[in-house]
């Protein structure tokens, strides 16, 4: 009887405690999922465009934040769909490498509603505007180049080291 027990309390304490170490890794397991959902980070590029006296863009890097989350819907550049006057930020790293490609609609060129007993949309085309981009962050992004599109050709406004 004796046996029994001692049999009986052995089994008892080597299942609690291996309950406790089953416990210890999954809070382990729980951790490292919470740290690598931490290292989501989105980074936004704020620029301000304007239109000098002759006519001629000219863009500027006014700053880079970096937030917590995850970017969801972020899409890929497509050349096709790009009219005259759109912008084009390539995201490089230090040896000129492309990491990624964005494409901003017209700054310079609103489209706003007005109602005068109808709706009417209206293109406002400006002298001066800010304008941002997002995406996932990246550690190896190093050299931001804003290109803009006109007839069929880009020209680089823009190229500025982080």
């Amino acid at each position: 009887m004796r046996t029994l027990l001692f049999l009986a309390t052995l089994l008892f304490c080597t299942f609690c405690g291996s309950s406790g170490a089953i416990d210890q890794s999954v809070n382990n397991v729980i951790r490292s999922d919470s740290a690598e959902k931490s290292r989501d980070q989105i980074d936004y590029l704020f620029f301000t465009i304007q239109k000098n006296s002759v006519g001629d863009e000219i863009v500027r890097f006014e700053k880079r934040m970096t937030s917590d989350g995850k970017l969801k819907g972020f899409a890929e550049f497509d050349g096709t769909t790009i009219n005259s006057g759109d912008l084009i930020v390539s995201l490089l790293d230090n040896s000129g490498k492309e990491i990624q490609k964005i494409k901003v609609d017209n700054p310079l060129k609103q489209n706003v509603e007005s109602y005068d007993g109808e709706m009417k949309r209206h293109d406002i085309i400006l002298d001066k505007a800010d304008f941002h981009v997002r995406f996932p962050y990246t550690a190896s992004i190093k050299i931001i180049q804003v290109q803009i599109h006109k007839s069929k050709a880009n020209t680089i406004l823009l190229n500025h080291t982080l």
